[in-house]
């Protein structure tokens, strides 16, 4: 009897222990206050670097229901609010991981804030008899505001370069001479890194080594925070970066069979305590040969046509080099420091033979011709990088600045011979060919300066602001040279010599508001601009100045509903600034048929662009719709 009373005496103070835990009553004796946090951080097992977008979900003890749940931030960290005092367990989530579990914590009184420190995660790996199955990320996956693609699951491009890893991505096209669109436009920014690429759309994706790549973010409606110049958008290049300590290191490789088509590159990283060194270079050797048709129509007036036909042949090629080392210095665990620069060179080039006639009708001119031509690009260039971030006690609380300049040099070689022929296009001796080129060179200094800060409000709003200084100098020249076949020499002719100077300074601020609701998810930002131009014509001393401020709003907004589906809405307000070329009003000829003219009182382009898609996972189908709408005004 004694024995059952004790029993029951247990039970009953186990009972009130659980209650009490889970209904502990405020100061004022009222409702139990929510006030316990819980944090941690999600890492790989293996290579323990943190986990972007792990799901964790909290349970409580006592009946193993669903108390609340978030996903990881870029480092990993996680961060439950607002929740009553227990005893609970989070489980861990990921593609590719098994799902871990982690018990044991009690939040109460004494303890209202929990950190559970690293939890680290496995890999799931299934050996089936001689078959091993290896969880894998998505090549392609859809975030609120970017498509990344994982290049490590693109092992067809894996020897090509940024290109042909975006061949296959929805959003964008790739020609068959390597030329990059994003939806229909040619106009966008590359940044590396997140950092401004010193060569420019196409050119920069056709120099970077697809093995040197993590991933390729795509942009296609940036919000207030980046830079609004680029029609199209922003495709961001996050290079390969090794956290392994010690000495580490990956080199490839390729070689083409059919065509020439050589590159190599190579990496190697050193960490040792609060200092990551590294070192890296690639080098690159394409050739491509191709064939072309083409067929021109004038209609001179009412009754003349003029026609022009051309077959041609020739070969495309690109080569080039770069070396590029930095640092990375850990001053402590909250402030980062690095620095990193590079050099290298590039050329690009082509060379075409075709055999052209032109004729009219009524029939009053009629030649035949074999025409050789190109152009042969080299560029020189350098950059230095100073970058630093700091994490203030708050999860999430973060400063981040950048020291950006570049130097460029460019030199531009545009060869012409012409030979006249009978129509079978036998080469007339009696006519001596005509020959002339056009040479066209210059150099581009690029200082930014840059400011972010970003400060949590709540666990699911945040604000963000910044500043950004762009400073542009550039010089160009040019000049036009006939080929004298007495003396053997090149005349350059005095009318065709043209020389500028550029100025382009561009001052930004930012900021950006953004919150998640139980209904809906939102953010809007706004970023300012000021512009102050100057283009100098130093031939006709000439002086074309332009002054003015923009404003650039971006909205973005995402509904959730059941079954894994999602709305995602946005605008923006983006800019087509024009280069200087478009703004030099000094004629330049390309050859004897093709000039080009600029006009300095060129403003720029102003596009609104809106986009809306839809998207669900249905099993192992990843479904995306998506529709984009750009209005531009002021078009050049």
């Amino acid at each position: 009897m004694e024995k059952k009373k004790i029993l029951v005496l247990l039970a009953g103070l186990f009972v009130f222990w659980s209650v009490f835990a889970q209904n502990y009553p405020g100061p004022q004796g009222g409702p139990m206050p929510n006030d316990g946090i819980i944090r941690g951080k999600i890492v790989d097992g293996k290579s323990n670097t943190p986990i972007e977008y792990a799901s964790v979900a909290l349970y409580n003890v006592r009946d193993s229901a669903l108390v609340t749940g978030t996903i990881t931030g870029q480092d990993g960290s996680f961060v439950l609010n607002n929740l009553p005092y227990g005893r609970y367990y989070v489980e861990v989530t990921f593609v590719g991981f098994k799902k871990m579990r982690h018990n044991g914590i009690i939040v109460s009184p004494r303890q209202k804030e929990v950190n559970v420190g690293e939890l680290h995660i496995e890999e799931f790996v299934q050996a089936l008899k001689e078959v091993e199955v290896v969880g894998n990320q998505n090549r392609l996956e859809y975030k609120i505001d970017k498509k990344v693609v994982q290049v490590s699951q693109d092992i067809v491009s894996s020897g090509g370069t940024a290109v042909e890893v975006l061949e296959n991505t929805p959003s964008v096209t790739v020609d068959v001479d390597g030329n990059v669109q994003l939806r229909g436009s040619s106009n966008f920014t590359v940044l590396i890194d997140g950092k401004p690429s010193v060569l420019k759309g196409t050119e920069a994706l056709q120099q970077i080594p697809a093995s040197t790549i993590q991933s390729i973010e795509i942009i296609t409606n940036p919000s207030a925070k980046y830079d609004p110049e680029g029609v199209a958008g922003i495709i961001n290049v996050v290079m390969k970066k090794s956290k392994i300590t010690g000495v580490s290191g990956i080199l490839n490789t390729t070689a083409g069979i059919n065509q020439k088509q050589f590159s190599t590159d190579l990496l190697l990283n050193y960490k040792i305590g609060k200092f990551n060194f590294f070192v890296g270079g690639d080098w690159m050797n394409f050739s491509n040969p191709g064939s072309g048709k083409m067929r021109r129509e004038n209609y001179l007036g009412t009754d003349t046509t003029f026609f022009l036909i051309n077959n041609n042949k020739g070969d495309m090629n690109r080569k080039g080099y770069s070396v590029r080392g930095g640092f990375d210095y850990n001053a402590s665990d909250n402030t980062t420091v690095s620095l990193s620069g590079e050099y290298g060179s590039r050329s690009f080039g082509r060379m075409t033979t075709g055999n052209y006639h032109q004729y009219t009708e009524p029939l009053f001119l009629e030649k035949y011709y074999k025409q050789s031509s190109g152009f042969d690009r080299s560029n020189d260039f350098s950059s230095l990088n100073l970058n630093f971030q700091h994490k203030f006690t708050k999860p999430g609380h973060t400063l981040d600045g950048l020291i950006f300049y570049s130097y460029e040099k460019d030199n531009e070689s545009n060869p012409l011979t012409e030979m006249i022929t009978d129509a079978f296009w036998h080469v007339v001796d009696s006519i001596v060919p005509t020959r002339s080129r056009s040479l066209e060179g210059g150099t581009e200094k690029d200082w930014r300066l840059k400011l972010d800060y970003v400060y949590p409000i709540t666990e699911k709003s945040k604000f963000e602001a910044g500043y950004q200084g762009r400073f542009e100098d550039e010089n160009h020249s040019y000049f036009y040279d006939n080929f004298d076949p007495d003396t053997k020499t090149w005349i350059t002719d005095p009318a065709q010599i043209n020389k500028h100077d550029f100025v382009n300074n561009i001052q930004s601020l930012y900021a950006i508001y953004s919150n998640e609701l139980k209904w809906i998810s939102f953010q809007v930002g706004l970023r300012a601009e000021y512009t102050d131009r100057l283009i100098k014509s130093l031939v006709i001393d000439e002086k074309y100045p332009y002054e003015k401020l923009d404003f650039f709003p971006s909205f973005h907004l995402s509904k959730s509903f059941k079954n894994n589906q999602q709305v995602l809405f946005s605008y923006s307000r983006r800019l087509n600034r024009p280069r200087s070329f478009f703004l030099d009003p000094f004629p330049t000829y390309m050859d004897p048929l093709n000039m080009q003219k600029g006009n300095p009182a060129l403003e720029p382009e102003y596009i609104n662009s809106y986009e809306l898609s839809y998207q669900r996972n249905i099993k192992m189908i990843q479904l995306s719709v998506e529709g984009y709408y750009r209005q531009t005004n002021n078009m050049i």
